[in-house]
């Protein structure tokens, strides 16, 4: 089943609001925005070569692959990132993602898993 990510926007919390510093730079993305995961997957991040870049201080500059395994599930794999990934609101290092699911990066930066329109 083909699946994308779609971006939510980001968290408004009282920690994003007491550090003016936390974008950097244009934040490139728009909400609602859909984007296709390619079979060989992608990377999400505050550098400029990533596939998604996610401009913040609280991304790391590789923060989570998103790729396709052996049996053909999309996974999500933390980059060692400081700030963590969450799926469902529940902290995770590596885990497969299905349609209904949201990744949050960082806290802050919040995709759902969509099937392919």
């Amino acid at each position: 089943m083909p699946l994308a990510l779609r971006y939510l926007g980001h968290r408004c919390t009282a920690e994003s609001a007491i550090k003016p510093w936390y974008f950097v730079g244009a934040l490139q993305l728009v909400v609602g925005q859909d984007f296709a995961i390619p079979p060989a997957g992608l990377v999400l991040g505050r550098g400029t070569d990533n596939d998604i870049r996610v401009a913040s201080n609280g991304v790391a500059r590789k923060h989570v692959r998103l790729s396709w395994d052996e049996e053909g599930a999309l996974v999500a794999e933390d980059l060692r990132s400081t700030n963590g990934i969450e799926v469902n609101d529940v902290r995770q290092e590596r885990c497969r993602l299905a349609a209904g699911d949201r990744l949050t990066l960082a806290g802050f930066f919040d995709f759902d898993i969509i099937k392919m329109p």
